[in-house]
């Protein structure tokens, strides 16, 4: 009998003993920077910042999820916001439109897109971007961490938070990055 279930199963007890552990973990993690830049006209964007993915190197990451908390109040307008993975390495110090970018208002992989809304006059406690694509990328591919950029608009110029939108810029020190993730297999890490 046990030699039935070893060979139905296809590997043995002994295996099992030696094999890595892959199961998947999720992590909590804060964004730990979140700066707004302003151009003149007043279109606005925010960059977002969880600093230490190195939890992540060598993972594969699974889900991952950026959960941003919306105000008690009702928005104004239908508002779409979208998330792009930046491209250039900021400082939150000296960051502006045109600082550090080699196009006004930032650098940013249009590949790697999320998008949530909300309708006027709707509640809602979170808006959630699925990010996992963007994190894979950095675990994954050794891409840099440079954060995310969020637009309000149309995801293109740019729009600006107006009216009580600002709210939700007060509630991004409330936002968190949520990834589950396993292990890399040995003979697949560089």
């Amino acid at each position: 009998m046990r030699n039935c279930m070893r060979i139905a199963a296809g590997i043995s007890v002994a295996t099992l003993a030696l094999a890595p552990r892959l199961e998947a973990r999720t992590v909590e993690l804060a964004v730990d920077v979140a700066t707004e830049i302003v151009r003149e006209d007043g279109a606005s964007r925010v960059l977002l910042k969880v600093s230490d993915l190195s939890a992540l190197q060598g993972q594969v990451v699974r889900r991952a999820m950026l959960e941003i908390p919306l105000p008690d109040r009702a928005v104004d307008r239908d508002l779409n916001l979208y998330l792009y993975a930046v491209d250039r390495a900021w400082d939150p110090a000296t960051v502006a439109w045109n600082t550090p970018w080699q196009r006004p208002g930032g650098d940013w992989r249009v590949d790697g897109q999320g998008v949530a809304g909300i309708r006027a006059g709707e509640t809602r406690a979170a808006l959630r971007f699925d990010v996992a694509g963007i994190l894979r990328e950095i675990a994954e591919d050794g891409q840099i961490n440079a954060g995310f950029v969020l637009l309000p608009g149309h995801g293109s110029v740019g729009d600006s938070f107006l009216g009580n939108e600002r709210l939700l810029l007060s509630m991004l020190s409330q936002a968190k990055l949520s990834v589950s993730f396993r292990r890399l297999p040995a003979k697949l890490l560089r």
